[in-house]
């Protein structure tokens, strides 16, 4: 089999046809996200019950720790409910970012053989996460159902919130997977650093501990409208604040166009080193 040619000098292609391309890999889109779904667990003994257990486990450490130990608390809701929301919603926005920028190198063997747009490697591992999550919310209700927290009638408002949540990730995902095969130090930087992000906001500590004159800057943190809107959408009284529906959108929307342009701008050049 020869190998694929990737014309340089060739316009990048529109959104219409990016959109158009996609709906065509949609068979192969649902093959790969079956695969990586599989692949993740095929060597565990537990398999995909770790998709119910990481997050439950990783919410008692953080009770344990902060709960009983430091002494949090949350106002209006049980610390494991607040604490078990924020982990998933950042481990949803963790897990799609890494995916996704690491899927051109992860995929080098099939795309130096083959001509395949290498945003399809990536739109696949959204998805995988999107129904992953999904299976989290089975810890989530559970854990609810103990505490006696009775969810919102907002509730359904969580999916677009979600949906936004991998949107963005998928456009940073996207930007950062050609500057990941060119410098694959970068993976492991990013696994060192994204969860600051999760540190600077909400997750398992109370907003109100912020000192007011620092809270502008963990406004600025995307995540931190995600939490927030998710938590209130999930137990809250309202439809969330209209700041950070506001802020989620416009998140979601700029980071999946510029992570486009930035993928599109730099793929090909990556493509031939790989």
């Amino acid at each position: 089999m020869s190998a694929p040619i990737y014309d340089s000098a060739a316009p990048a292609p529109s959104v219409l046809q990016d959109a158009r391309a996609a709906w065509r890999s949609r068979s192969l889109l649902r093959v790969l996200v079956a695969r990586d779904i599989v692949v993740r667990y095929k060597r565990s003994v537990l398999g995909v019950w770790w998709t119910l257990l990481n997050p439950l486990l990783e919410t008692a450490v953080l009770w344990i720790v902060f709960s009983q130990v430091f002494r949090f608390a949350v106002p209006g809701v049980p610390y494991a409910v607040f604490v078990l929301a924020g982990v998933l919603v950042f481990n949803c926005f963790r897990q799609t970012l890494l995916g996704t920028a690491g899927s051109m190198a992860h995929h080098a063997d099939v795309l130096s053989k083959v001509r395949i747009a290498p945003a399809v490697f990536s739109l696949a591992t959204a998805g995988a996460n999107t129904i992953t999550f999904g299976f989290t919310l089975l810890p989530l209700a559970l854990v609810m159902l103990v505490s006696g927290v009775a969810p919102s009638p907002a509730l359904p408002l969580v999916v677009p919130v979600v949906l936004l949540l991998v949107v963005f990730a998928l456009g940073l995902g996207l930007a950062l997977a050609p500057i990941v095969v060119r410098f694959p130090d970068t993976l492991d930087l990013l696994t060192i650093f994204v969860p600051l992000i999760g540190y600077l906001a909400p997750v398992f500590y109370p907003p109100e501990i912020v000192p007011e004159r620092f809270r502008w800057i963990e406004h600025l943190n995307p995540i931190y409208h995600f939490v927030t809107l998710f938590r209130d959408l999930l137990y809250g009284h309202g439809l969330g604040h209209p700041v950070s529906w506001l802020a989620v959108v416009l998140s979601a929307g700029t980071s999946i166009l510029l992570g486009r342009a930035v993928h599109n701008a730099l793929r090909r050049g990556a493509i031939t080193v790989l």
